[in-house]
């Protein structure tokens, strides 16, 4: 768990301090954790990269044998075909790329080779969020598209396949169903299925939704879905609320809509 100084573990009676970050973050900032080779990285866009691998984390020792990039900050990581995937970076070479995503050696978590990157610089926006599409694929999410990329191998690796002009409004405002992703873009709510962008809510749901959404704290927008129960949660701060305090629940098996006030930051 993830606060705005601190990272913790809950063992079912008791809390263990595992990292103190060095700036804090605003409850907009958000934290994301890959898990990979039995150990979980942390990136958050403000404080340098960690790893954990027995309980405490601790900053990433980049190797930078050969020109190896040494990653000072990134805002997304992905692990994705044995491979760590940041976005939105800034690394000792060529600073701050927001439109970047560098990607790790196979099999090698510390090492980012020289080339091994790819800039998404069709606009300036920086990148906000990234999730696995598949086996060979992922989408990359901005303010104003969404793109796949591929893994093709060598010697390009990541190369984009498909651009949509709709963007996402909040990091953790999309989440993953069969055979696609559920996502809250700036003016409604899709799916993607790597190809196409699809609206899945009529105008009494959109309107609900953003005609309410507390635009201050829109960052705090967030979705998990309940597979069990084939549902899609949508959590949201409205009024002048900061934290989401209200959700919105699609039912993607029969295509139903309800709602709730439960006031949350995370769900699972």
């Amino acid at each position: 768990m993830a606060t705005e100084a601190r990272i913790y573990s809950w063992n079912g009676s008791a809390y263990t301090s595992l990292i103190t970050e060095g700036v804090a973050r605003a409850t907009s900032d958000k934290v994301f954790f890959a898990e990979i080779n039995n150990s979980i990285y942390r990136v958050d866009g403000k404080n340098t990269p960690a790893v954990s691998t027995t309980g405490t984390f601790s900053a990433v020792s980049w190797d930078t044998g050969s020109s190896g990039r040494n990653l000072t900050l990134a805002k997304c990581v992905l692990a994705f075909n044995s491979r760590l995937l940041f976005f939105n970076v800034t690394d000792g070479t060529d600073g701050q790329v927001p439109y970047r995503v560098l990607w790790t050696d196979t099999g090698d978590y510390d090492k980012i080779a020289p080339t091994n990157y790819l800039d998404l610089d069709y606009s300036e926006t920086p990148i906000i969020s990234a999730a696995r599409l598949g086996h060979n694929f992922l989408a990359v999410y901005k303010s104003d598209s969404v793109v796949t990329l591929q893994d093709q191998g060598a010697p390009l690796y990541f190369v984009p396949k498909n651009r949509q002009t709709i963007g996402i409004i909040a990091p953790k405002a999309v989440t993953n169903i069969p055979n696609g992703h559920v996502f809250v873009g700036n003016d409604s709510i899709y799916i993607f299925d790597g190809a196409s962008v699809t609206p899945i809510a009529d105008r009494t749901i959109v309107n609900e939704l953003f005609d309410n959404l507390n635009y201050t704290w829109k960052n705090n927008i967030y979705c998990w879905t309940d597979l069990k129960n084939r549902e899609v949660n949508i959590h949201y701060p409205t009024g002048s609320s900061e934290i989401p305090n209200a959700a919105l629940i699609w039912n993607y098996q029969y295509n139903c809509w309800s709602s709730s006030t439960q006031s949350a930051y995370s769900g699972f």
